[in-house]
């Protein structure tokens, strides 16, 4: 498939536009609105899908599925970066933003979803996560963070630092739910999967709340986890950015959906 990006993050979609061209599609990155509008009208036929930056239009006044039916484009549009839908909604909500979709759409909503969740490109992508440069060897974990202070500081009991730990120790590698199991437990079953599931929801809980790093659990696959862990930030200006981001856009929530 041909696809027009149109962001405000260049390094961020030029990663995303080369990880989609090994899947086979073709991926021309704008910066600006003209730019942008110059190559859609001049290619109207052959782009087939339009991925664009959620925070390039005032949506109040400006309505992109309406415009583009209006000119008669028959183009799909995704916003790549919409801040509302999580991992596991974002392909079911950008399908029902595009009444008119085929199976082609549908895969690569699926390819972006998977790239997007990527552990090295999701801390980079505005308004999901606050805007910073992509830049891999930032991604590493802080010599200075200390396992037994985070512990304390959250109250994590020892089976479930235990588990902590053994994600820490493998930060930049996806371990599996049953590797996970059989290190805190020495067994893997139903129930203990259950349990793993609870504990990295709590775990998840206590990474989001540090005030010193940025850190997450984030799902890698099917049953398959990562610890991501970037350099120390300030949390509130994520924090208010989410809000205003939120506050700013809740009212199109509903209207998007029904598009």
């Amino acid at each position: 498939m041909v696809l027009l990006f149109l962001t405000r993050q260049k390094s961020v979609c030029d990663f995303m536009a080369d990880r989609l061209k090994t899947c086979g599609h073709i991926a021309t990155v704008c910066t600006t609105e003209k730019t942008f509008f110059q190559t859609l009208s001049s290619c109207k036929k052959s782009v087939h899908v339009l991925l664009i930056d959620f925070s390039f239009f005032d949506h109040h006044s400006f309505n992109i599925f309406a415009y583009l039916k209006e000119h008669s484009f028959n183009q799909n549009v995704i916003f790549y970066n919409h801040p509302f839908p999580q991992e596991d909604e974002r392909i079911d909500f950008w399908c029902k933003q595009n009444a008119s979709h085929n199976e082609d759409f549908v895969l690569l909503c699926k390819q972006i979803n998977q790239i997007i969740s990527s552990p090295e490109l999701l801390p980079c992508i505005s308004l999901i996560n606050p805007p910073r440069d992509l830049n891999p060897a930032a991604m590493l974990p802080h010599e200075n963070f200390n396992c037994s202070q985070f512990q304390i500081l959250h109250s994590i009991g020892p089976v479930k630092m235990r588990l902590f730990q053994m994600l820490f120790d493998h930060l930049g590698h996806a371990l599996t739910a049953e590797q996970l199991c059989m290190h805190v437990w020495g067994s893997y079953d139903e129930k203990k999967l259950n349990t793993l599931y609870s504990y990295i929801h709590d775990l998840r809980q206590c990474c989001r709340s540090e005030l010193m790093y940025e850190m997450d659990i984030v799902r890698i696959g099917q049953k398959k986890y990562q610890l991501v862990f970037t350099l120390p930030h300030d949390l509130n200006i994520r924090d208010e950015q989410a809000r205003k981001a939120f506050e700013r856009n809740r009212h199109l929530f509903e209207d998007a959906r029904c598009v």
